[in-house]
């Protein structure tokens, strides 16, 4: 046998580590390729440049500072001028504003999206690398190989990593963030303190989910101090060792002062070390979903509290600050979905149905293999009362993580996108690195190489759409029964759309739309309707025999109305409304249209109605409720019929007859619950709120009625009637400001519904 020099060796390593690099960027780059701006990419570009070009920080700062600085970068270097829309200035509207960058310029789109996704890529590459590293100081190459190729090929990071977002660059830096903390706790070095400072500064601007960071620290900082280890102590050329309980702990707690403070600073470098999201003072210029800091503290719970005590006293910036509390706000209400079932709450086992089938089969079974090897070494070694150490030791800050991470998932009712589960996948990818040192034999070695090239096999044979990845748990065509939003339908195969049509429509045949992204479909798509939405107000929608185009999300009823399953209340409100407009015509009694509008639904936001902007009439306003009831009869039907075509596993194309819609819209429906899901919720719609809060203060109730209000207003948070409601809650209770901050954010809001329709 031929020996292998060390430099041999350590250049076939470094030929291998290369290779799975390249792999990664050429199946995750190439797969955007042709992809449609995604709905949260539009904001991030639109935001970065905004921070580059005006110093305004209103835009998006709930999404990290550093990734939409970052993806904007290369996008600088084209030039593009931001759209001149005052509105959308003043109300710090990034949609608008990307949106006129992407379609109303003379950059092509394509290219703007190309060269940022370009740049984003690099996050991926990175945590890639991140994984490599952390995963061979423990499990020696071999295991480092084993996390690699795990990572290079993992759904969530090759399908996220080049977009333009913030999920794989909060998760670069969350894992860099605890390594290098635990590289502290366990060694204080020059270059321990340094790495652990730039990792937690560049975390505290890459998401505000990094203050996660600060849970895994103090659980990091009581392992130690509880394991009793010596800690080694140089700086320069002094250095010492902290033996005691008392020092280590006086050592450790000033060192975690460090990268904290470095935190704080790259915080207020990124705001341009200003307090204020805008040069001056302009007290008109207001954040988009929450005006004001102090208004989106009210519905942040304690973290609103802390974001309020550091804002009293200028600790931190205002837009961070802004940004921390409306993710604290938002998070809990969101409209979720899953298997069916339909909440605004979430649920526990949210999460763990998308780690269960976002990932390959294989690479849950390694994950599981190392996690529990490791598991059971740092069980032994407690039991024994001996002191871990080499890869037992290292393997602790790895489960920690997953400990405190879990339970955060569990609990929480942010249950939109698997992508939220990113920061806990580096752990499990490093810790399979270990199966490598299990496998004592040649034959367990084949075996691991094996599940490693079924895990790639598996994630290429979905190219180029790879946020469309489920596992083999969900038949083919079905995922959409299962997850939607960003698990699955993201705005990203609108394009692909355009050129399927281009192949496979008929000359002339009509076609309908509903789809969710954040592109407008009218830029790339032409002589459509969209459904359930006319382009004339007071006409009823004829659904004729041709294509029915719908997203996934919008066909499960999350981003369209009515929303969730078909049900009694809409079957009825349906019928009624039919009847009615069969006996009148367009120049109908506007009373007779408000008594039936009345009668419809219990809710009329639960219709859409409040989105549609200001009709011209009563009589008008009424059609549309019908003809967005229509099109959710239509679609209950289409969920249960196999579409023509799926388009990138996200758009469903149905080819319908004239019987198929005869049948969709008089025959029995195809589904009808004995209930709506919002009617069981716990909190019900914006109607019922509005109502309950104003008996409230009826009744004389004004603290019940403004605990009512405050949830109608955190859960539609674009309803108008809420926020009346709230202004009238504050002004019985004698706080005539927030009174006024209520009755401003109404009358913006009524503002924007009533300029809507242009934008239609």
């Amino acid at each position: 046998m031929i020996a292998i020099g060390p430099r041999r060796r350590r250049l076939h390593e470094l030929l291998i580590v290369v290779s799975l690099l390249a792999a990664h960027l050429a199946l995750a780059f190439t797969a955007t390729l042709d992809a449609t701006a995604t709905y949260d990419e539009i904001l991030h570009i639109a935001s970065g440049l905004t921070y580059w070009r005006s110093g305004d920080y209103r835009f998006q700062p709930e999404n990290g500072n550093l990734p939409q600085r970052w993806c904007a970068v290369p996008v600088l270097f084209l030039n593009p001028r931001l759209p001149e829309d005052a509105a959308a200035w003043q109300a710090a509207d990034a949609m608008r504003i990307g949106r006129g960058l992407l379609y109303r310029s003379d950059i092509s789109p394509n290219l703007v999206m190309a060269v940022a996704r370009l740049g984003s890529v690099a996050w991926s590459l990175a945590l890639c690398l991140v994984v490599f590293l952390w995963s061979q100081s423990l499990f020696g190459f071999g295991g480092g190989i084993v996390s690699l190729a795990l990572a290079a090929f993992w759904p969530a990071v090759v399908a996220h990593g080049p977009l333009t977002t913030s999920d794989v660059c909060g998760a670069l830096f969350f894992t860099l963030g605890a390594w290098s903390l635990w590289g502290l706790l366990n060694r204080v070095s020059g270059r321990t303190l340094a790495a652990a400072a730039a990792a937690v500064g560049l975390a505290a601007i890459a998401k505000h989910s990094s203050v996660m960071l600060a849970p895994i620290a103090i659980a990091f900082f009581i392992v130690v101090l509880v394991a009793g280890r010596p800690l080694p102590v140089r700086l320069g050329h002094w250095s010492t060792t902290a033996t005691s309980l008392k020092a280590r702990a006086w050592v450790a707690m000033v060192s975690l002062a460090i990268p904290l403070a470095a935190g704080a600073c790259c915080i207020w470098a990124s705001c341009g070390f200003r307090y204020l999201p805008v040069p001056g003072n302009d007290a008109e210029l207001n954040y988009y979903w929450f005006d004001t800091l102090t208004e989106c503290i009210g519905y942040a719970g304690g973290i609103g509290l802390i974001c309020e005590w550091l804002g009293s006293l200028r600790l931190l910036p205002e837009a961070w600050l802004w940004g921390m509390s409306y993710v604290a706000a938002r998070s809990s209400h969101r409209y979720a979905f899953a298997i069916g079932e339909h909440s605004v709450f979430g649920w526990w086992w949210f999460f763990p149905l998308c780690l269960a089938i976002k990932n390959t089969l294989p690479a849950l079974g390694l994950c599981g293999w190392g996690l529990m090897r490791q598991v059971a070494a740092i069980a032994a070694g407690l039991r024994a009362r001996l002191p871990l150490r080499g890869e037992t030791w290292g393997s602790v800050p790895l489960v920690i993580m997953l400990a405190v991470l879990w339970p955060i998932f569990l609990t929480s009712h942010l249950n939109i996108g698997e992508r939220h589960l990113l920061p806990s996948y580096p752990p499990l990818m490093i810790l399979a690195g270990s199966v490598w040192r299990a496998a004592t034999s040649r034959r367990l070695k084949a075996f691991i190489v094996l599940l490693l090239g079924l895990h790639a096999a598996d994630v290429m044979s979905h190219w180029p759409f790879p946020l469309a990845y489920f596992n083999q748990i969900v038949p083919r065509g079905r995922a959409h029964e299962w997850l939607v939003d960003s698990s699955l339908d993201w705005g990203q195969d609108l394009d692909r759309l355009a050129r399927w049509l281009d192949r496979n429509r008929r000359p002339g045949e009509p076609m309908y739309v509903t789809y969710f992204g954040g592109v407008r479909p009218d830029t790339t798509l032409t002589d459509f309707e969209l459904l359930g939405l006319p382009p004339e107000w007071g006409v009823r929608q004829s659904l004729r025999p041709g294509l029915y185009c719908v997203s996934a999300t919008a066909l499960e009823g999350v981003a369209d109305r009515p929303r969730g399953p078909w049900c009694r209340t809409f079957e009825d409100a349906y019928r009624l409304a039919g009847a009615w407009l069969a006996k009148h015509d367009r120049d109908a009694d506007d009373a007779a249209a408000r008594q039936l509008l009345a009668s419809l639904t219990r809710d009329r936001d639960e219709l859409g109605v409040l989105s549609l902007g200001e009709p011209p009439s009563d009589h008008a306003l009424a059609v549309a409720a019908f003809n967005i009831l229509q099109a959710g009869r239509l679609k209950a039907f289409l969920r249960h019929h196999a579409p023509e075509a799926v388009i990138g596993g996200s758009i469903l194309v149905f080819r319908l007859t004239a019987t198929d819609i005869e049948q969709a819209l008089h025959g029995p429906p195809a589904e009808l619950a004995a209930q709506s899901w919002f009617e069981r919720e716990r909190y019900g719609t914006a109607d019922e709120l509005v109502r309950q809060g104003r008996r409230h203060l009826n009744d004389d109730e004004p603290h019940e009625a403004l605990a009512v209000f405050q949830s109608a207003t955190r859960l539609y948070s674009g309803d108008p009637r809420a926020w009346d409601g709230l202004a009238v809650a504050w002004e019985t209770l004698g706080d005539p400001e927030r009174a006024t901050r209520a009755e401003r954010r109404r009358d913006r809001l009524q503002a924007r519904l009533n300029a809507a329709e242009p934008e239609r």
